[in-house]
């Protein structure tokens, strides 16, 4: 079973009915509906930390539960559960502007595993308000996305299987996907 973490984003429902096209043994709860114990016992093959309002305070049990889980099963952030997954991963991050509805391009690390015959550079559509801080990158951790006007915005520590995205697969496109497939690809292997 795949676990979504919902951090009461509005747009959870639409991207746990895209998550279940492609694996239907799909679950969300609320960052605050389980205690971290409850949500291990559960014995999830994989974790989807979703966005959401507000900051990484806001994120109740994410932590505990990211912390309990990191390398041993496959985890992937996004927006806001992507700046929690980063700070456990020792990353910090900081506050960048984009302007609100504007296309623009993002380019992929392709050799990455979770971007695997995606293509490299794609549209989003899509306000990013906060990006990585490269003076905070580990050893084990490498910048996987970027987009055209040079912020880093995605992350992988491929060794622990962990992966933070910016934005939700849906708000890419096709590829999106894509994305989805490669991360349901983690828990076979």
């Amino acid at each position: 079973m795949i676990l979504i973490i919902d951090n009461y984003d509005p747009y959870m429902s639409a991207f746990y009915r895209y998550i279940t096209e492609e694996y239907s043994c799909t679950e969300i709860i609320r960052n605050d509906e389980k205690t971290a114990e409850e949500i291990i016992s559960l014995r999830p093959e994989a974790l989807i930390i979703g966005s959401g309002a507000g900051t990484v305070q806001d994120t109740g049990v994410c932590r505990d539960v990211i912390m309990q889980c990191l390398g041993s099963i496959p985890l992937l952030g996004v927006g806001l559960g992507s700046e929690i997954l980063g700070e456990c991963l020792g990353l910090s991050f900081k506050d960048t502007l984009c302007p609100p509805g504007k296309m623009y391009n993002i380019g992929f690390d392709t050799s990455c595993r979770l971007f695997r015959s995606a293509a490299d550079i794609l549209p989003c559509m899509c306000s990013i308000t906060r990006s990585v801080n490269t003076d905070s990158l580990k050893d084990d951790v490498k910048i996987i996305m970027r987009d055209e006007y040079g912020r880093d915005t995605g992350f992988a520590c491929e060794e622990k299987k962990a992966y933070g995205i910016p934005v939700y697969p849906a708000f890419i496109g096709a590829e999106g996907k894509r994305i989805i497939y490669n991360f349901i690809s983690l828990i076979k292997n």
